[in-house]
């Protein structure tokens, strides 16, 4: 069975379309669901269940890039203005503050424990001391932090783009889904894609197995999981191989990783190296 004959279910709907989108694309396929711009069906989610695979993946491909709302709008237009941007905001790992999602816990918390206890052991120490320390103290690591923030952003929505223009058979999600980035289509299987980023590989890019197994080892608690995921190395390389990718994209890998001295068996997870 070729892509064309696949049918997407009311769940995947629900993870690709915000329901706006949904009834812009619907207005066009079935018309006469609607009354104005009034759905008028029984159950918007499942009016795609006989609309072909293609149709979702050519309107989610070109809402994504042409349209001013769609996520790789402006990375499609201005990629020159992309790749500066990541070059700027690039910070080499020993200048990070903490893990990028916890600032707040680790960097401000500490200092404001450490500037509180300094206001109670010295009678001298106002409250107006308090906070120009606890500011200043935060601030010298804040800076580095809004860099590594606007980096990762950027990296991550840019290395997306790069499999959607890699791949025709990528179906891009318009909403942010947990665990779902984007879904390949490959012959008759609908494979969801959970992709993250690393800057990080430890010297194992040549590796992926093992580049795998102790990215899944190094988790952020926050964000453990256990499932399948297309993990994306971006070395900064200018010149992008979209073959490369696609070869990539459908190498799986079966790996066995501890995580808090627990076992964890993961199959089909993915290394692309960018």
């Amino acid at each position: 069975m070729n892509k064309d004959g696949i049918l997407f279910d009311s769940v995947i709907i629900k993870k690709i379309f915000r329901r706006e989108v949904l009834e812009n694309f619907l207005k066009n396929e079935k018309p006469e669901k609607f009354r104005g711009n009034r759905y008028i069906g029984n159950d918007i989610w499942n009016e795609c269940n006989n609309i072909s695979v293609d149709k979702i993946r050519k309107y989610t491909r070109d809402y994504v890039i042409d349209n001013s709302k769609g996520k790789y709008y402006h990375i499609h237009r201005n990629k020159e203005k992309t790749i500066s941007l990541l070059q700027k905001s690039n910070i080499v790992k020993e200048d990070s503050p903490c893990h990028p999602e916890r600032f707040s816990e680790d960097i401000v918390k500490k200092n404001t424990r450490n500037e509180i206890k300094k206001y109670y052991e010295n009678e001298n120490y106002s409250t107006d001391n308090l906070f120009e320390n606890l500011h200043e103290e935060n601030i010298k690591k804040l800076l580095f932090h809004e860099k590594e923030r606007v980096h990762q952003q950027v990296k991550a929505d840019y290395t997306e783009y790069l499999l959607l223009q890699a791949n025709e058979n990528i179906i891009p999600t318009l909403k942010n889904t947990k665990g779902t980035d984007m879904y390949l289509i490959k012959e008759d299987k609908i494979i969801d894609l959970d992709i993250k980023t690393t800057r990080s590989v430890w010297g194992l890019e040549n590796n992926p197995k093992l580049a795998l197994q102790k990215l899944y080892e190094k988790q952020g608690e926050d964000r453990f999981s256990a499932d399948p995921r297309t993990i994306i190395y971006y070395s900064s390389n200018p010149n992008i191989n979209e073959e490369q990718i696609m070869n990539q994209l459908f190498q799986t890998y079966d790996i066995e990783f501890m995580y808090k001295k627990k076992l964890y068996n993961v199959k089909g997870a993915r290394f692309i190296q960018i």
